[in-house]
């Protein structure tokens, strides 16, 4: 995960990849009002240029953000700063990261953990969520089902102009016997001077049975509490996404 959103850092918020964790950011904080009342300590997992981070913090929670990629996090300290926040940012890896004080609540938005791909990784990647949180601490994350990698983004080209010195090329692939969805992004920047710029980036997701997820959760120790759509209503056949609340269990 550290060799991505590297160059493509500097044109994430320029070309709209902020718009689901802004909007995903306000419902989260819905829900651990709702489910965690007194949670006051939250580690927002793969964090990206911060969109969440900073809006938690804003609603007066203790923010950590954490992110493999330190030009990604670049982008999030400035804005905190501009809103006038604090948050802790911290560089590591999903897979085994340590906090240096527990939390009361994990967040993890935008599909990130699909780009783990083998049960080991997400397996490890549970079990450092679970090393972080208090007892009784919630874990609420998103994930693109199999259908959804398939049929969403499935074999696609889609070119976008979120801005006129700005072209983004999207390719992508996927594969029914592995469940890895192949993304190659392309996109060229104008420079002063007038030349473009060309950053190429390969990114790959997998889809993983949600039977498979809650077993993997129940093998680091957090036991499912929701599961849903993104609004925690049933699964139905066509759901791309799901949402999941899942908690350490109390001492």
């Amino acid at each position: 995960m550290a060799g991505m959103y590297e160059e493509l850092a500097e044109i994430y918020e320029r070309a709209g990849f902020a718009r689901f964790s802004r909007q995903m950011a306000p419902h989260m904080a819905g829900l651990i009002r709702q489910r965690a009342p007194s949670a006051h300590r939250i580690c927002d997992l793969a964090c990206g240029t911060g969109e969440a981070a900073v809006h938690l913090a804003q609603q007066g929670f203790d923010v950590v953000g954490l992110d493999a990629s330190a030009r990604m996090l670049a982008q999030a300290r400035p804005k905190a700063e501009a809103a006038g926040v604090h948050v802790q940012w911290l560089q590591a890896d999903a897979r085994d990261f340590v906090l240096q004080r527990p939390v009361d609540v994990v967040t993890c938005m935008y599909d990130a953990l699909n780009y783990l791909l083998t049960e080991d990784d997400l397996l490890s990647a549970f079990r450092a969520v679970q090393g972080c949180l208090q007892p009784g601490g919630l874990f609420i994350f998103d994930m693109n089902t199999r259908g959804g990698l398939a049929e969403k983004w499935g074999t696609d080209e889609r070119v976008e102009t979120p801005e006129e010195d700005l072209c983004v090329i999207w390719q992508s692939a996927y594969d029914h016997e592995t469940d890895v969805n192949t993304v190659v992004l392309t996109a060229f920047v104008r420079e002063r001077g007038g030349l473009f710029r060309r950053i190429r980036e390969v990114h790959r997701e997998r889809g993983y049975p949600v039977t498979r997820v809650r077993a993997l959760l129940d093998a680091a120790g957090l036991r499912v509490v929701a599961l849903g759509d993104v609004d925690l209503r049933p699964l139905q056949p066509d759901t791309d996404r799901f949402l999941c609340v899942a908690e350490r269990p109390p001492a």
